[in-house]
């Protein structure tokens, strides 16, 4: 009797399992899927962080001829070209093999973003394809080699649909990530091959190529411990002698990174976009308490989870406060503490009854721990590609549960309702590609959801009045401009210290021809930072249109002259001030000064034929005829109609 119902279990298994499906089918049908769902992108610009690592980075840009300079420097030092600056997020970056890639692509192809998109779907459908064979081949002996390779589809499926990935796979600078799992699952496939040295020291170099990626795979090496531990069944030490190819790898980048960057993490930096664990009190910034700062990490936390089970809605930013304040009364956080005490029992209690389980929520554990800002700051509170290989953990877990509602001959509902939720997650992958189009549809979406991230609010302003400048349409420019200063204002709202908004909020009043606005919001920045060069030059910018508008609109010569007085002072080289001081001064009868700044107009730009004239004509209202003809006759040499134009 025992044998029959075992019989008829087994043909319930047969039934539900698809069979005559073979490797190559499960490969073709993954390869083919990534690159249905992520071929929308093909068309898409550089976006955000591409400016960092590609289009504003001095040695990407180089082609070949920079790779030199990239691995011999902070990943960020190419953008920001000045030393130190590179250090502004905690821990400074090391991740030159992404950035060299570009650098060969940009040689081959020049400056274009469709042939490193491309790239990028390409390396996802190969991702997903060994994703498959490390199902395959890892977990062998805790699963039935009949059914394995339906789970391992089932695996890699769930990991190739998941939206939270399409920031790695549609922003091209998320190459870095894709890479790192890329090598160190590579790497572990290896180890898993045999025990020919050739086999670990190929093993070593595919790790050492998943750390030049991008430092986060150092995780991999507890997590393949933690692998041949519960999987295995090996103990401690046998566990850390069949990963030794791993660590000597993680020895020998971190000795690389610390003779390149220096040893250590860096300080934390005392900025709220550069470090979520800090509030403004007045205009000085404070740590959060520990208590805080652990209240924080654990909401954080558990944003996380709520990202991989409902990946709706999705953002580019989660900067503060978009994910909530250090309350104790929020449930989220006890949530979160509860819900991850339950992983770690579950790790610990399944580790033989359930192995496959207890390996996934351990993975996942192991490989989020580096972004928790737990070991350290990583100059952000969360991210959704830190999710990127922690995610493989919920897809093993994710794909266990749906090979078992197969194997075990659920009811037509629960077959329904899985396949329901894979076609929503490719639904929703697809359109959330179609975000990372550019720039301005990145912010101007996403602040819809992250309407609390100063970082977001500012982003969504700044491209606004960037779009706004280029457009004939006055009354569309008008309403994008509105609609940037209502987001700045909310962004300086949450953080007053925020003088990049302040910066930009200002010039939403420029175009908007409110110079007495736009001023007060630039000396605003330079109160915050007193060396902010750019808010240095568009305030002379809007103190010489004011000026301007003063004299010519107004006719308030006083006024016009202050204003272009101090201009002048912040940029004193700006020819365009000086010629406006030069006629202002002029009309207000003082020839002697107006002489003056024509002369120093003249100095400063002595190919121009312009400022002799006005010279000219200065010398003649005070009298001075042989002057006159003098710079006259110089200003015919260098346009013979200068005195014809207008």
């Amino acid at each position: 009797m025992k044998s029959l119902k075992k019989t008829q279990k087994l043909q319930q298994v047969r039934n539900w399992i698809p069979k005559g499906i073979s490797t190559s089918h499960y490969i073709i049908l993954l390869f083919s899927l990534a690159i249905l769902l992520y071929c929308n992108t093909l068309g898409h610009d550089f976006v955000q962080d591409d400016a960092i690592v590609i289009t504003d980075n001095a040695y990407t840009i180089q082609g070949v001829q920079g790779i030199p300079g990239i691995f011999t420097k902070d990943t960020f030092f190419g953008f920001f070209k000045e030393e130190g600056k590179e250090k502004i997020v905690s821990g400074g970056r090391y991740r030159p093999l992404s950035l060299a890639m570009f650098a060969l692509e940009i040689e081959i192809f020049g400056l274009h973003p469709a042939p490193m998109h491309a790239i990028n779907i390409l390396l996802y459908a190969l991702l997903c394809i060994l994703i498959f064979y490390f199902v395959l081949k890892g977990f062998q002996s805790v699963i039935n080699k009949d059914h394995l390779p339906f789970l391992a589809f089932m695996v890699a499926l769930v990991y190739l649909v998941h939206p939270v990935h399409t920031e790695v796979v549609a922003n091209i600078k998320g190459r870095d990530e894709l890479l790192a799992l890329l090598f160190s699952l590579s790497a572990s496939m290896a180890l898993f091959s045999g025990k020919h040295l050739r086999l670990k020291i190929i093993s070593l170099t595919l790790f050492y190529l998943a750390l030049l990626s991008k430092e986060n795979a150092i995780m991999m090496i507890p997590g393949l411990w933690l692998f041949y531990i519960i999987i295995k069944k090996k103990n401690f030490t046998q566990s850390l002698l069949l990963i030794w190819p791993l660590l000597v790898s993680g020895i020998l980048f971190i000795i690389q990174r610390s003779i390149i960057l220096g040893p250590g993490l860096g300080s934390t930096p005392l900025e709220l976009m550069n470090n979520p664990f800090i509030r403004i009190n007045g205009n000085q910034y404070e740590m959060y308490t520990a208590w805080e700062k652990g209240l924080a990490i654990a909401g954080n936390l558990g944003y996380y989870v709520k990202l991989l089970i409902w990946p709706h809605p999705l953002t580019n930013d989660y900067y503060p406060y978009m994910t909530g304040h250090p309350d104790p009364s929020r449930p989220m956080i006890w949530l979160s503490i509860s819900f991850y005490a339950l992983l770690l029992y579950f790790t610990w209690i399944l580790r033989k009854k359930s192995p496959l389980i207890a390996f996934a929520t351990g993975f996942f554990l192991i490989t989020l721990f580096i972004y928790s800002n737990i070991p350290f700051p990583i100059g952000t509170n969360l991210s959704e590609r830190f999710l990127f290989i922690p995610s493989l953990g919920f897809s093993i877990l994710a794909g266990f549960f749906i090979f078992k509602i197969f194997s075990t001959g659920r009811s037509i509902y629960v077959f329904g309702s899985v396949i329901i939720l894979l076609v929503l997650c490719s639904f929703k992958t697809v359109t959330r590609n179609t975000v990372w189009k550019d720039n301005f549809t990145l912010y101007t979406t996403d602040v819809k959801v992250s309407g609390e991230s100063a970082k977001a609010l500012n982003a969504a302003g700044g491209v606004l009045v960037e779009a706004s400048v280029k457009m004939d349409n006055d009354l569309k420019r008008i309403q994008y401009l509105e609609t940037a200063e209502r987001y700045l204002r909310r962004a300086v709202q949450i953080h007053p210290n925020y003088k990049n908004a302040w910066l930009l909020l200002g010039n939403a009043h420029f175009y908007k021809d409110e110079h007495n606005e736009a001023i007060e919001k630039y000396e605003q920045a330079l109160r915050i930072d007193p060396g902010y060069q750019e808010a240095k030059g568009n305030l002379a910018f809007a103190l010489r249109s004011a000026g301007r508008y003063a004299g010519e609109q107004q006719n308030d010569l006083p006024r016009a002259i202050q204003l272009l007085l101090r201009s002048h002072e912040i940029n004193p080289t700006d020819t365009e001030t000086i010629r406006l001081l030069g006629v202002a001064e002029g009309i207000g009868g003082n020839h002697d000064k107006a002489v003056q700044y024509f002369y120093e107009m003249v100095r400063l730009q002595p190919e121009h034929a312009s400022g002799y004239v006005l010279l000219s004509q200065a010398y003649r209202n005070i009298g001075n005829e042989d002057s006159s003809n003098y710079y006259r006759n110089k200003a015919m040499e260098l346009d013979p109609n200068a005195f014809n134009q207008k």
